[in-house]
């Protein structure tokens, strides 16, 4: 008696679906036979191998991602920055105890600093660290020196966060009463 062949194998060209003599493998994906070193190793498989080629793998984990993001994109977003967080605590040895969930309970609709609407990625959005826009959500420690903790971050704007990205209060204070005097001498004279 023979065994049963494994799932997601088969015969091709003669050649056997046995595991052990395995050279081709069928894509459950794309249903092209392929050689064994286009599927990526996944033990909990019987023949060691994922059922999916390479290249439909990360296909369908683009699809996953972008339909997860569509779902919940607060979710999404504080997924990605939870390991930028945890990154720069490390390196600046500052304690973390934050999580995606969590993360993404603070994230608001609109800056609570500058009333602008955050824009959250989206599937269509190219959206890495680099392509950052003003209207971004930020996570922003609230007391630096604290780290990343619950009860000291908040979700604010990219803006918001530039802004008062190394000044202090003094400073961020002189700075407002600056630009508010010379737009007062810009719009009203030196009379003011």
């Amino acid at each position: 008696m023979t065994s049963p062949p494994c799932l997601g194998t088969r015969q091709v060209n003669g050649l056997s679906s046995d595991p052990t003599s395995l050279s081709i493998k069928q894509c459950r994906a794309c249903g092209l036979p392929k050689p064994i070193s286009e599927f990526s190793k996944a033990s909990h498989h019987a023949d060691g191998l994922n059922s999916y080629c390479k290249k439909c793998d990360l296909e369908v984990r683009k699809q996953n991602k972008a339909q997860a993001r569509a779902a919940n994109p607060k979710l999404e977003w504080a997924k990605m920055v939870i390991g930028s967080a945890r990154c720069r605590a490390r390196a600046r040895s500052l304690p973390f105890d934050l999580t995606p969930d969590y993360v993404a309970s603070l994230a608001p609709d609109v800056c609570p600093a500058l009333g602008i609407p955050l824009r959250y990625p989206t599937p269509e959005d190219v959206y890495t660290p680099q392509a950052m826009y003003r209207d971004s959500p930020s996570l922003d420690r609230i007391i630096p020196a604290l780290g990343y903790v619950r009860g000291n971050v908040i979700v604010v704007s990219m803006r918001t966060n530039s802004i008062k990205n190394d000044a202090t209060m003094p400073e961020l204070r002189q700075v407002a009463d600056f630009y508010a005097r010379l737009i007062d001498t810009r719009l009203y004279g030196d009379n003011n």
